[in-house]
């Protein structure tokens, strides 16, 4: 028994050296790449192994560890499968799509024509909607909360000029959902940029075609509601062209088109605008392999679970296949096509609905078919890690400490104070031992800020008991929603009062919701889900938690902006209580009996004077001495009272230490009154707390 026990012990032993060695080898590969390896989807072995600077027996012999067998080295591998290689070898590869497809002849005359996606996208308010709308024979911005689109919208429109299809995508065009616009730029293929006749250039129509440049995609201009009053398309025109849009005018190469969606005038020359650039394009995707999409949008629905919308780029995903969608793995149990009807399959540049993942994926995510769901586990494991690990790199380079390297904490790490208050508590604390004449460290006292910062911590004592942040809890309808209205609150924090979104989730609000934002002592930030059942919104009003309801994305900054002002921090101001002049100047110094030496006779000509406050000597219009005297005694008819109003004679006694008051001088009642910080409006929507000035 002891023997066997000692060879367990030996076995450990020499399983933690290999794991180790295993993730220094790793941690040398990435080194040594620099950075992502990017490798093109549909490698062979041979090819994967030449990006990756190894042999192709290390990638058979890692794919064997993996559980998977290789025929030979020019066996194409699927995405999934270099994934899973990648986590094995600890390297960080990106798959890219491959153009040509590189199916052993000519790919366009191999890959079937695929539609093109095409993505409108401009400022808020400029008739995105509605123009889709008129393409395909529909209202949906009539049900639209606030007449503005609030998500990424997929659709198949007929083509009436032109015979063909085209796959559109409706994003948002206010400036909190600025990730919206971007992941439908980097999903399209031709994008309308959309500005307003009787509006011009606004700062979301720069973005978006900032965006669709980024994304290297074509792209036409539609000048929209043409027929609008002031109108002028002209203006619009060079506006564009000022803002660096090449448009065929000017002697660039990108379609202009003046539409009016109510109208219809236009709409065919858009149309055969948008097919033009598509078939230039030449688009083609293969149908014979396995689909791989973007996820658009991803909800909770209470009856189906998680549901994705997404777009496939290529292959065919079909109802039971398993897939995988970012960090989410499942299988296909239902598909839902662009005309609203289940179908059983799905190809290239179709918009669908998903049911069946196991969780939420983000928006933006790669879905994929992968060929089994232990693979798909996998898979959604690595990535999982992956964003873990990537997580907790980030905390380490905010904390100072090496990324991927294993940390050990002592005693007084987990009690040192950390940012800007830490610094600031620990300058305090030295200029204490100094006074002490205690001994200092002079390596650690070499900052030549720290009376700044020892003033901001002597500043801000009061402010430093109440923890000012408002924590909030943001629940959405979908979740690239979600995570365009937590990005848009956050931006309402200010050093004053910051914002921390403590949870973000997809569909009503729930109990655990409610007991959450309890625990934080915060609002739940409910945008464009349904009410919640009568428990749940009777649980929160019992807790004392707010439940902030809206359908339009302005109306909820503004409910945001509100409670910060409420939480502004109050600082203590200078308000002048009243004014007296100086009629005469008493010198009671050799008269017994008398406290005061010197007295003032003054009359109030402005509020009223209190022996509470402090008081200031002003001549001529400036203060005579600095900083605030104190009040020995006020009198009126030999009486000592504690205040005296407008227009009363009186005599008033102050500590006044080398203030010589003379005849003329003006006596000003000063009172600190507490005042909250500033609050100013921000462009798109709610507001923020200044920053209080200091001087």
């Amino acid at each position: 028994k002891a023997k066997a026990k000692t060879k367990a012990k030996a076995k450990t032993k020499v399983k933690a050296k290999s794991k180790s060695k295993s993730k220094a080898k790793a941690k040398q590969r990435r080194k040594e790449a620099g950075g992502p390896i990017e490798i093109l989807s549909g490698s062979t072995i041979a090819e994967v192994a030449r990006a990756l600077k190894t042999s192709a027996g290390a990638v058979e012999k890692a794919l064997a560890d993996l559980g998977e067998s290789a025929a030979s080295a020019e066996e194409v591998l699927s995405d999934d499968l270099v994934e899973l290689l990648a986590l094995e070898l600890g390297l960080d590869i990106v798959v890219k799509d491959d153009p040509g497809q590189r199916r052993g002849g000519d790919p366009a005359a191999i890959d079937p024509p695929r539609r093109a996606v095409v993505a409108v996208m401009g400022h808020v308010d400029h008739g995105k909607t509605t123009l889709l709308d008129t393409l395909r024979d529909s209202s949906v911005a009539a049900g639209e909360a606030g007449g503005i689109t609030q998500h990424i919208g997929a659709f198949v429109v007929k083509l009436s000029a032109a015979s063909g299809e085209l796959t559109f995508l409706d994003t948002p065009g206010h400036a909190a959902f600025s990730a919206m616009r971007q992941r439908g730029a980097k999903c399209t293929d031709v994008a309308v940029l959309v500005c307003a006749a009787d509006d011009g250039v606004m700062p979301q129509t720069r973005e978006a075609a900032a965006h669709i440049q980024a994304a290297n995609c074509r792209y036409v201009v539609a000048i929209t509601k043409c027929d609008a009053p002031g109108a002028n398309p002209t203006r619009v025109r060079d506006e564009l062209i000022a803002a660096g849009i090449p448009l065929e005018q000017s002697g660039g190469d990108v379609q202009c088109v003046d539409v009016s969606a109510l109208s219809g005038q236009g709409m065919e020359d858009l149309e055969m605008a948008l097919f033009l650039e598509a078939e230039a394009m030449n688009l083609r995707a293969p149908r014979d392999c396995d689909g791989v999409g973007v996820v658009l949008e991803a909800r909770k629905d209470p009856s189906r679970g998680p549901v994705v919308t997404g777009l496939l780029r290529r292959g065919r995903l079909e109802v039971g296949a398993c897939v995988v969608a970012g960090a989410q793995y499942g299988r296909v149990r239902r598909l839902v096509g662009y005309g609203g009807g289940d179908v059983d399959a799905i190809g290239p540049s179709e918009p669908f609905e998903l049911a069946g993942l196991r969780g939420v994926p983000l928006a933006g995510d790669p879905i994929q078919r992968v060929g089994s769901e232990d693979r798909a586990r996998r898979v959604a494991r690595a990535r999982e890690a992956r964003a873990t690990q990537a997580r907790l790199d980030a905390l380490a380079a905010d904390a100072g400490l090496d990324a991927g390297t294993p940390r050990a904490f002592e005693l007084e790490h987990t009690h040192a104070p950390v940012g800007a208050r830490g610094k600031a508590a620990v300058a305090k604390m030295r200029r204490k031992s100094r006074l002490r004449g205690g001994v200092v460290d002079d390596s650690l006292s070499g900052d030549d800020d720290d009376d700044d910062l020892l003033d901001a911590l002597d500043d801000d004592d009061d402010d430093a008991s109440q923890n000012r942040d408002l924590c909030c809890i943001v629940k959405a309808d979908v979740q690239g929603t979600a995570e365009a209205v937590r990005d848009a609150v956050l931006t309402l924090g200010s050093p004053a009062v910051g914002v921390k979104v403590v949870y973000v989730g997809v569909g009503p609000v729930t109990e655990s919701d409610v007991s959450l934002a309890a625990a934080i002592g915060g609002p739940i930030l409910a945008f464009n889900v349904r009410e919640p059942p009568a428990g749940v919104a009777l649980n929160a009003k019992r807790l004392g938690v707010p439940l902030v309801e809206r359908k339009v994305i302005y109306h909820l900054l503004d409910a945001v902006g509100e409670m910060l002002g409420d939480r502004a921090p109050e600082r203590l101001v200078e308000s002048v209580a009243g004014e007296a002049e100086v009629r005469a100047v008493f010198d009671l110094s050799n008269r017994r009996g008398n406290k005061a030496n010197v007295v003032a006779g003054c009359l109030v000509n402005v509020g009223a004077l209190d022996g509470s406050e402090r008081f200031r000597v002003m001549r001529d219009g400036s203060p005579a001495h600095e900083g605030l005297l104190e009040c020995e005694s006020i009198r009126r008819h030999k009486l000592e009272v504690t205040a005296v109003g407008k227009g009363t004679d009186c005599g008033v006694s102050l500590r006044w230490g080398e203030v010589e008051v003379r005849v003329g001088d003006v006596l000003q009642c000063v009172k600190m009154v507490k005042k909250k910080a500033a609050v100013e409006r921000v462009a798109t929507g709610g507001a923020r707390v200044r920053m209080r000035s200091r001087g």
